[in-house]
């Protein structure tokens, strides 16, 4: 590993415990705007922002150490007085966490802090008023350890990009070069030269500048691909930039400090290690042949006495299974608290007052399903406080509490994580849905079910908004919520009572790995039907099937007539074929029915991407590779079910 290798290798762990600290700052200050006590609180706080400050200094991060220095010369001024921190104070410091976040957010994607340079220069002006109050002006900087600079030594080299005559002859334009090739490699300053004959009939253009050495590789494949008129010299940059020699301090001599009062309940410690996830991610696919292989060898043991042994096998392999997916499992509570942020923006930008709590944060999720969750639940929030909360004055009068609340709840249910996100605002108005809908042609006379009448609210462009706020109202994003969490194998659905609020439930595998399901038949393909989406099994009775339609079939199940259908349609004499049905839940129907020839068993199988190694197939969302090794399509239950065209009816519907 090269020594710039190394040096975004230590960045990278910088920048990740930069943000667990901003998530305990968050944590703490929520804390104590909820009354917590603040003294031990404040100790907290103190050393998160010392211990930010003290990693953006070795890294030359500036902006950063500016901000943290005042920050925590302000806290510490708080910690001497031994006093609580007032209302005011813990609004100043969330938006200075928040600002925070974004500042390591434009080191790590190594962006212009110009779009929050006005922010910046509010809040440090603000946290300068408070230290005021005490001590006068903020000393310029300062830091209680001389921070070692972590750089390597970087070879550099003077290089000469000339642009000819053919390059602008070819339509080129130099400009849009050096902007390309500055996307992949830092050009620095550009010195520009120029020279032509008499005739101007050549003409040649210089840019000079300095480059580490270790890019021009880089450079000059960039410039083979754009083809002639454009190359390259080097001369060796004179001299090297060192890796700064350390300069021995005294150590300084620490100022005692009050000991904290102990709490009652100790904290308990978490002994934790940080592992690359490409080895998590090598040990999956390995835990996916080892799944392979376990079809293969069940397979063979069928028909003999091994039958014991491989149930052994399929316990160890799922028990290891489950510890190797808890590797790469975090809390939910990483997604949830960068919800804070977004709840007091908007409850800022719509002059609400709005309350977020959290239940269940410590519930562990796969760590790519908490990435994916972050938009979906940022829209979720802000239609809350957009359109759920209600303002101050309009909840006094209905008998509420001024401040609106929205909880963030998350827990395991059936081998399945539930995600809800619930406000006691006003609820949604179905009044106004249906009357929006009753224009759709397939709806206008017919009855609508009660829990089809929100999934509307996820149809694109859909929205009952009464005026566009900057928060929300144009009718998109909903769809594109649920889009997401179908993308990763979930259902997401509503619940609303008018004045009382309105609970959004995401229903999420717990690993995006493997799946247990159904392993089903037809006409001599097999699929697997994911086992968290059926609700029953059973033998179909052909008097039970009606025609509604030209090639649309319902099924009298219980009290209902249901959709069912066929992947294998046969000119709409597949049913009468099929023996088998599976009724799977579609999140608001009761359900419908998939019809099959045979259920052939019920296992695990390890998922694998069909648009990576095939394309897209509409009905599947992936495949898998069974024992024999043929491969199986997983159907995606939700396709079909926005497929279905016809309402759902009850029985005394379709009698009377």
């Amino acid at each position: 590993m090269s020594e710039i290798q190394e040096l975004e290798e230590i960045k990278g762990i910088f920048f990740d415990e930069c943000n667990e600290q901003i998530l305990l700052l968050e944590n703490d200050l929520g804390s104590i705007k909820n009354g917590s006590k603040t003294k031990d609180r404040i100790d907290n706080i103190f050393r998160a922002v010392h211990s930010i400050k003290g990693g953006a200094a070795a890294f030359s991060f500036d902006g950063i150490v500016e901000f943290t220095h005042l920050f925590e010369a302000v806290l510490d001024n708080i910690r001497e007085g031994s006093r609580d921190l007032n209302e005011a104070e813990v609004s100043l410091f969330l938006g200075c966490t928040d600002l925070l976040g974004d500042l390591v957010e434009c080191a790590i994607n190594q962006k212009s802090i110009l779009p929050i340079e006005e922010d910046l220069k509010i809040k440090k002006q603000s946290l300068n008023d408070l230290l005021k109050q005490k001590h006068g002006e903020v000393d310029d900087f300062f830091l209680d350890f001389e921070p070692v600079k972590i750089q390597p030594e970087v070879e550099k080299v003077e290089i000469y990009l000339i642009f000819e005559n053919i390059f602008f002859n070819n339509g080129h334009d130099p400009i849009s070069f050096l902007k390309y090739i500055s996307k992949k490699i830092s050009l620095g300053n550009l010195e520009v030269k120029y020279y032509f004959d008499n005739n101007y009939d050549n003409f040649q253009l210089y840019y000079k500048s300095n480059i580490d050495k270790s890019k021009i590789k880089d450079i000059k494949s960039i410039i083979d691909w754009y083809g002639d008129g454009v190359h390259f010299d080097l001369e060796e940059y004179q001299g090297k930039v060192p890796t700064p020699t350390p300069t021995p301090t005294p150590t300084p001599t620490p100022t005692p400090t009050p000991t904290p009062t102990p709490t009652p309940t100790p904290t308990k410690n978490h002994n934790s290690i940080r592992v690359d996830t490409s080895r998590i991610d090598k040990l999956i696919d390995l835990m996916g042949e080892i799944i392979v292989s376990q079809g293969e060898m069940k397979n063979l043991l069928l028909n003999s006495d091994g039958i014991n042994f491989f149930s052994k096998f399929e316990s160890l392999t799922q028990e290891l299974q489950e510890n190797i997916m808890g590797m790469r499992s975090h809390p939910i509570r990483i997604a949830f608290q960068r919800m804070n942020k977004v709840v007091r923006e908007a409850a800022r930008l719509s002059g609400k007052e709005v309350d977020l709590r959290f239940e269940g944060e410590e519930t562990e999720i796969d760590r790519s399903v908490i990435e994916s969750l972050i938009d979906p639940l940022t829209h979720m929030i802000r239609n809350a406080v957009d359109h759920g909360i209600e303002l101050p004055e309009v909840r006094e009068k209905a008998g509420k509490l001024r401040n609106g609340e929205i909880v963030l709840r998350a827990y395991h249910h059936s081998g399945r994580i539930i995600i809800e996100v619930e406000d006691n605002g006003c609820g949604i108005s179905k009044e106004k849905i249906l009357k929006k809908i009753k224009n759709i042609d397939r709806y206008s006379n017919n009855e609508i079910d009660e829990g089809e009448i929100y999934q509307f609210i996820f149809s694109p462009g859909f929205s009952t908004a009464d005026q566009v706020s900057s928060l929300s109202g144009r009718g998109v994003g909903m769809d594109v919520v649920r889009s997401e969490v179908e993308k990763n194998g979930g259902k997401i659905s509503i619940s609303s009572t008018e004045g009382l609020g309105t609970n959004f439930k995401i229903c999420l595998p717990l690993t995006l790995s493997v799946v247990e399901g159904l392993l089903v038949s037809s006409k001599k393909q097999k699929f697997i039907v994911p086992i968290a989406d059926v609700v029953d099994t059973f033998k179909i009775e052909k008097n039970r099937i009606h025609t509604v339609g030209e090639g649309q079939y319902i099924y009298k199940y219980r009290d209902y007539y249901i959709p069912i259908i066929s992947i294998m349609n046969d000119n709409g004499n597949f049913i009468y074929k099929d023996k088998v049905g599976v009724c799977v839940n579609s999140g608001f129907r009761p359900g419908f029915i998939v019809a099959f020839e045979e259920i052939i068993d019920n296992s695990r199988f390890l998922i694998k991407s069909i648009e990576e190694n095939y394309k897209t197939i509409e009905g599947f969302s992936s495949s898998t590779i069974l024992g024999d090794g043929s491969v199986s399509l997983i159907l995606d239950v939700n396709f079909y079910a926005r497929s279905l065209s016809y309402p759902l009816k009850k029985e005394e519907n379709i009698n009377g």
